[in-house]
């Protein structure tokens, strides 16, 4: 629905029948989409959630459960590299 094309006519002519629809078809959106969340992602309120919501978030060591790429630098990675393909082409031809 273009509100240029449906409402802008409206507006002109002073026809305010079904502007209702501009307010009430965004707001059953959202109150739909706040539902779906909740039914997805569950009430929140847990402490990191309530931290990023307030801009308090700070920074998290890196966990080990993190790969070991994102732990390390451009320069460790390119390095890395030769033994990577060593290893992928023992997986791939087996001697």
């Amino acid at each position: 629905m273009n509100p240029a094309l449906s409402f802008g006519p409206d507006l002109v002519l002073l026809n305010f029948i079904h502007y209702w629809v501009y307010v009430v078809g965004p707001m059953a959106g959202a109150m739909l989409a706040v539902l779906a969340a909740y039914a997805l992602r569950g009430p929140g309120g847990d402490e990191p959630a309530v931290q990023a919501a307030q801009g308090r978030l700070e920074a998290s060591p890196i966990s080990p459960a993190t790969p070991a790429a994102a732990r390390s630098s451009p320069r460790e990675m390119s390095a890395a590299i030769p033994e990577l393909a060593a290893i992928l082409r023992k997986r791939v031809a087996p001697e």
